[in-house]
């Protein structure tokens, strides 16, 4: 790697008054980023040969300049040492890490016959090439041979820097810890498929595992106050614009952008849409009795929700100019859901509802109609899932259901024959 492959940048932030004096100022304390083509690290066939910029940040509590010579300059030793070890491995015939990982996601699509769901590969391809950057970077290792038990937990132990939680949480067994456990579910994977192609003889993963217990987070609704809330930031988002003069100044999202996202909200709110199956949302899904038929982009389950005139009203007056109401259809689905989880993220920021994310609209109606009476099935056909995925999700109501029901019985026993109450 050349020393000119690696640019220290500067991502200014947007109410940055040193903007306009280039991503190579730095003295306004904006967070640092090295930026470099992906095909001069070496990386084999991650991206079929094209070159791909990667943006990464400078340490915290480094000054700028020595921060990034440190690291440019060990990035490039570390590239050469790698470049001389996977030349010996491949004069030995020893199959590299990234080779294999290659391989393994090849082998993983072949076997689904092409059909393997997007999301799944997407675990094993964050996943496992994660693994093969780190263990690269820091320990050196090219070789899949060369994969130590104590090396993957070394890798294990950089995980909390790259969520939003550190390992209290995956201890008590939160939200990360089920995110981690399918971390672990993939690598393992992996190195049981290099055990039966003998590219090694006995899994470094064996004892490999999530440090804590493996939980789900409880899942928590939206009142009807916060729904209100939400609802009522769409028309309080502000963005950076031009004024006439060419001025930077706070401006509200245009008409149709806020129709859109209410509608959007909406939509996920009656018909307990994943955001991914609210942006993929046909017009021709939505039916003239206002009823909503879709197929679940995870399960693939097909499934039909009614909702209340005037959301169906509201959800028809999106003007997209396409056969779909959230999604441009130019781009790819997974950049249209990135998108809306932006458009999201800043209405929830307005809001100021702590912890609020688009998924938990999807619960708020799993809940709402629990609480009023249907059945674990019935939500479960809603939803999509099994009801055994609900009846894990909504343990604390499926439980109150349940009391409920017991305590209903029990009052039925009074007009039965031969109930006798307890002697007192």
């Amino acid at each position: 790697m050349k020393q000119e492959d690696i640019n220290t940048i500067v991502r200014h932030k947007t109410n940055c008054g040193s903007k306009k004096k280039g991503r190579y100022y730095s003295a306004c304390g904006c967070p640092v980023y090295w930026e470099w083509m992906e095909d001069a690290i070496g990386k084999e066939g991650r991206h079929k040969g094209l070159p791909c910029r990667r943006p990464k940040r400078v340490p915290a509590g480094m000054n700028f300049q020595e921060a990034a010579a440190n690291r440019a300059r060990a990035l490039r030793i570390a590239n050469d040492e790698l470049q001389e070890i996977a030349a010996a491995a491949a004069e030995a015939g020893d199959p590299t890490l990234a080779r294999s990982v290659q391989l393994f996601l090849d082998f993983k699509i072949g076997a689904a016959g092409g059909k393997i769901k997007p999301t799944t590969l997407n675990h094993y391809q964050r996943t496992l090439h994660h693994l093969a950057d780190y263990l690269a970077t820091k320990h050196l290792v090219v070789k899949v041979n060369a994969v130590k038990p104590w090396m993957l937990s070394d890798w294990q132990n950089s995980w909390h820097l790259k969520t939003y939680a550190g390992e209290a949480e995956v201890n008590a067994g939160g939200k990360y810890s089920y995110v981690w456990n399918n971390w672990v579910i993939c690598t393992r994977a992996f190195f049981n498929w290099c055990v039966a192609r003998d590219y090694i003889l006995k899994s470094p993963a064996i004892e490999f595992k999530v440090p804590g217990k493996v939980g789900h987070e409880q899942t928590m609704p939206y009142s009807d106050k916060e729904i209100g809330t939400i609802l009522a930031a769409v028309e309080k988002v502000r963005i950076r614009a031009y004024d006439e003069f060419r001025h930077h100044e706070l401006q509200p999202w245009p008409p149709e952008m806020r129709a859109r996202i209410r509608a959007l909200i909406q939509t996920m709110l009656w018909t307990g849409m994943a955001i991914r199956d609210a942006t993929k949302l046909e017009r021709t899904a939505l039916q003239p009795d206002n009823r909503v038929f879709l197929r679940r982009a995870k399960t693939g389950v097909p499934v039909c929700v009614p909702v209340p005139p005037n959301v169906a009203e509201e959800i028809r007056a999106v003007k997209n100019g396409n056969m779909y109401f959230f999604w441009n259809s130019t781009s790819s689905i997974q950049t249209a859901v990135n998108r809306n989880q932006d458009y999201l993220g800043r209405v929830f920021r307005t809001s100021g509802i702590e912890g609020a994310r688009s998924h938990r609209f999807r619960d708020t109606f799993a809940i709402r109609c629990l609480e009023r009476g249907m059945t674990v099935d019935d939500v479960a056909m809603l939803l999509g899932n099994t009801p055994q995925i609900v009846r894990k999700h909504y343990k604390a109501w499926v439980d109150k259901l349940q009391q409920q029901l017991e305590e209903r019985l029990k009052k039925a026993w009074e007009t039965m024959p031969g109930f006798e109450s307890a002697a007192v």
